[in-house]
């Protein structure tokens, strides 16, 4: 019996043995998610700090551009009002230049009036020196030339000398040259000879008219007609004034 009961005794239940791998396995993971934590936010400060480096040269780069932008215009203006000074002083100077032109053109045409009327007063002089010398010689003669039909009033004295063959004729209100036309003087014998042309002017009703022509003593007759400019070696127009 006494062995049947050590054969019959049960052995007392064994405990089950307690894991030995979780601990280290929540520490691996543990140790893991720190790593991989502190690795993306070091990563992410990185970036960070990169992304705060590239606007900082952003900033500065819009700074530099905004100081060259700002220089520019500044550049600009002083051009702006140096081309405008230059404008004003290119306007003034023409008009200066307009100025000195107008007054040039007033003393060139001050100086013209001036020799016509210097040239007319030496020309009447020495007309009035040549009338006054023809008066003077002996064989002098005077004609009076009347008004034709179509000049009525018109009138003319002619004064000559056969000897100097010098004529002095003084004409008033004949009418006045149409254009291309001019009065002729003919001293008429057999046929009219040409003494010389003048022209009246509109506005004018006398005419002085000094000439040299041979053989005034054989003239019977003194007439004034209406030729093209330029005078004809025969008379074509009309009469004007004709001698008595």
């Amino acid at each position: 019996p006494g062995t049947g009961g050590r054969c019959g005794e049960r052995s007392p239940p064994v405990a089950p043995a307690r894991s030995v791998s979780l601990p280290w396995a929540i520490g691996l993971a543990t140790f893991l998610v720190v790593g991989v934590g502190g690795y993306l936010a070091w990563m992410y400060s990185s970036q960070i700090s990169a992304d705060a480096s590239k606007i900082l040269q952003l900033e500065a780069s819009l700074h530099e551009q905004s100081r060259r932008v700002a220089s520019l215009h500044r550049e600009l203006g002083v051009r702006d009002r140096t081309l405008a000074e230059l404008r004003a002083d290119l306007q003034k100077r023409l008009s200066e230049t307009a100025e000195l032109r107008d007054q040039l053109m007033t003393l060139e045409m001050d100086m013209e009036t001036a020799q016509a009327h210097l040239a007319s007063g030496r020309g009447e002089r020495i007309r009035q020196d040549e009338l006054a010398t023809l008066m003077r010689q002996p064989n002098t003669k005077v004609v009076s030339l009347t008004g034709s039909d179509i000049a009525p009033q018109a009138s003319a004295m002619l004064i000559y000398d056969g000897a100097t063959q010098k004529a002095w004729l003084y004409s008033a209100n004949l009418p006045e040259c149409p254009n291309g036309t001019t009065y002729q003087l003919w001293a008429i014998d057999q046929i009219p000879v040409s003494i010389g042309t003048f022209h009246m002017a509109v506005g004018q009703s006398t005419h002085l008219l000094v000439k040299r022509m041979p053989d005034f003593h054989r003239a019977r007759k003194f007439a004034i007609s209406l030729e093209p400019a330029g005078g004809r070696p025969q008379p074509t127009g009309s009469m004007y004034l004709v001698s008595r």
